[in-house]
């Protein structure tokens, strides 16, 4: 099942210009007999034991005390769900694809790089053990890295793919300390052996073990978009929607919810406590920064973050079924709004064609949109739907997920004597509001009114009798009516009346879990229905009497308007509280500095050393050259022309005159005799 979608993406990838009419299809069939396998895991795994397939995979030291390192794959039920909802969407999002994308130049690539993404995903859900998870992780964050960046042209889209990437590396040191920890101490890396380790030890008291458990959860902060990593997550945005659609909203940010749910027995009370609490932060920062937002993505992007923060909470607090539970839903109806954000762009971008200043307008901006619902009716239903599923109103799949979630917060709570764990609960309430507003907002800015730009309405429409491409639609569609509660559990108000969640197939009992006498306690369920519904419809109707009679001129463009909030509080939040600008003035700023500084010392004083060094060693050199050449050479030189003149002067005595010798003779005795007088 792994090797199908690797296969589409080597193939398009390397001969996806010989397949110029045929690639988009033969990924679709790929993701079409992935979904049919996943099917049928899903079918033998949910009601049977785990299926655990495990072989010999390398070996380190010597044969005596080497270390065995095994390979397989562990089929049960978390992981059969998690393949039907991956190959599930991948599979409605490439269909999407085919005419959302169609016409880019790059059109097979992005196939590919689909199909490489979801074998990415795969390889985590089917991994066995920790380190093959591992590897899996940071394919995925290499496939994200590849898509968010798909129009690298673009600097912002380069420049957003490169800070997912590091950001998500910052994460991964951390999962990386927290693997070597556990294997420090149980000397495997296998998931069943280690969950048995601790279900029969339960070694809940150790410091070391806490350190481990947050440190496998830093790899979920990178990845899952927690709080203070979550910066990278809006400025993903700049990826084709329906990339968006599937890694940031449905699969890739819950890999690190999956990571936490399949690692739960790992993690000591007070790791747990951590865990609860960065989650339970996230959800709140994540609300309240899509409150004034105005790009149509980046509001589902900061819903996003705010999402995975419930997730998180509920693991933290002890319910990982109910987090997994809200992980599913949620892939469902955000998915959906995602590829509903993907419509009404291409619609803009259909329309604002035929205005001549037309690339100056933001087609994202949700103040250049508006009486859309008359447009795009359809879209507009299955956006209803899919606002229904992620607000948390009753009758829909986000009510009993989140139901799930912020009872076991408040049991959680009731089971602590202190009132600071009602924390937890009370910023869970809170973020309710706060999503059910910012979604009302969006829908009245791109919905209802009228539309906001100087051209008729209906150039958004795909043709005269459809509002967009019908490729396009039905996917929507789809993901609209999961976020039904129907299709979760029979009563609409009780989620563990459902298949999913009462039937406590996901994880397995674990000693640290929520005491279910706590959990079930229908007065707590009972109460926080009333309550969350009460404040959804709190928030549908503050933001509808807030923003029903617009301000916004009709055929006046959105950067004509402020960019950013006026009010402080107002612009604190939109700027996400200024995180970017504390990273970029405590650890860019002062990382480029430093960089800089080296590289003048290097440059200055390194390599200055070097040329000084170079240059002495010239000049002396140079010296040396001299002195051989005038001195050495020249001693050697005089002594040879003054033994070849000393030779002629010999040859001339020997001219073969005996007159002459007589005289040299005579010279000589001469010479004796004076050296003997005076000497």
């Amino acid at each position: 099942m792994l090797l199908i979608p690797f296969i589409s993406f080597l193939v398009l990838f390397f001969f996806g210009k010989k397949l110029p009419r045929y690639g988009d299809w033969f990924a679709i069939l790929t993701a079409s007999i992935s979904f049919v396998f996943a099917l049928g895991i899903f079918s033998f795994t949910w009601n049977g034991p785990p299926l655990h397939f495990r072989w010999n995979w390398f070996s380190l030291g010597e044969s005596t005390g080497a270390s065995h390192f095994t390979a397989g794959i562990l089929l049960d039920s978390l992981a059969g769900i998690m393949l039907v909802l991956v190959t599930f969407i991948s599979l409605l999002v490439q269909i999407f694809s085919v005419s959302y994308m169609h016409g880019d130049k790059q059109y097979n690539r992005y196939f590919a790089y689909l199909g490489l993404f979801t074998a990415a995903m795969i390889s985590i859900i089917l991994a066995d053990n920790l380190l093959l998870l591992f590897m899996g992780w940071e394919l995925v964050g290499f496939a994200s890295y590849l898509l968010i960046g798909f129009w690298f042209e673009k600097k912002a889209a380069s420049q957003a793919s490169l800070k997912a990437f590091l950001i998500n590396r910052l994460g991964d040191v951390g999962l990386l300390l927290g693997l070597f920890g556990l294997y420090s101490l149980f000397q495997t890396f296998d998931l069943t052996e280690l969950n048995s380790t601790f279900s029969l030890q339960n070694p809940t008291d150790s410091a070391f073990l806490t350190l481990i458990g947050l440190g496998l959860f830093c790899g979920c902060v990178g990845k899952s978009a927690q709080f203070p990593l979550q910066v990278w997550l809006p400025d993903a945005m700049q990826g084709p929607t329906p990339v968006s659609a599937l890694i940031h909203a449905a699969t890739m940010v819950a890999a690190g919810v999956y990571l936490l749910a399949r690692c739960y027995a790992f993690f000591t009370p007070d790791a747990l406590l951590v865990i609860a609490i960065i989650g339970n932060l996230t959800a709140l920062s994540g609300g309240l920064a899509a409150l004034f937002q105005t790009d149509i993505k980046r509001i589902l992007a900061y819903s996003t973050i705010s999402q995975l923060g419930f997730m998180v909470m509920g693991i933290g607090i002890g319910n990982p079924e109910a987090s997994l539970f809200h992980l599913i839903t949620h892939a469902f109806f955000k998915a959906a709004l995602f590829l509903i954000a993907g419509i009404v762009i291409h619609a803009m971008h259909h329309g604002l064609n035929e205005l001549p200043d037309h690339e100056t307008v933001d087609r994202q901006d949700i103040r250049n949109m508006g009486g859309l619902q008359k447009i795009l009716p359809v879209t507009f239903f299955a956006y209803l739907l899919a606002f229904g599923g992620i607000v948390g109103l009753p009758f829909f799949s986000g009510f009993l997920s989140k139901d799930a979630i912020l009872s076991s917060t408040w049991a959680w709570a009731a089971s602590h004597d202190h009132p600071l764990y009602y924390f937890i609960p009370a910023i869970g309430f809170i973020s309710v509001w706060l999503t059910a507003f910012y979604m009302t907002r969006q829908l009245i800015f791109v919905f209802f009114g009228k539309f906001r730009l100087n051209l008729d309405p209906k150039t958004l429409r795909h043709s005269i009798r459809n509002e967009a491409s019908p490729i396009m639609l039905v996917p929507v569609i789809l993901l609209a009516l999961l976020s039904l509660a129907t299709f979760y559990a029979v009563n609409p108000f009780n989620a563990e009346s459902g298949w999913l969640y009462g039937s406590q197939h996901l994880i397995k009992q674990l000693p640290n879990m929520l005491p279910k006498a706590i959990a079930g306690n229908h007065e707590i369920h009972l109460y926080t229905a009333i309550l969350s519904t009460i404040l959804a419809l709190a928030g549908i109707t503050f933001a509808w009497f807030k923003y029903r009679n617009l301000e916004l001129k009709i055929g006046r463009v959105a950067s004509a308007y402020p960019e950013e909030p006026i009010n402080p509080v107002a612009r604190f939040t939109f700027r996400q509280f200024y995180l970017d600008e504390l990273y970029r003035f405590t650890i860019l700023k002062p990382a480029l500095k430093l960089g800089k500084a080296v590289a003048l010392t290097d440059k200055k004083v390194i390599d200055g050393l070097l040329h000084f060094l170079g240059m002495g060693t010239v000049v002396g050199a140079k010296i040396i050259g001299w002195f051989d050449k005038n001195l050495v050479d020249g001693t050697v030189h005089l002594l040879t022309w003054f033994s070849g003149w000393l030779g002629k002067l010999g040859r001339k005595l020997q001219g073969g005159q005996l007159q002459s010798y007589y005289l040299y003779a005579l010279l000589g005795l001469m010479l004796v005799v004076l050296s003997i007088l005076f000497l």
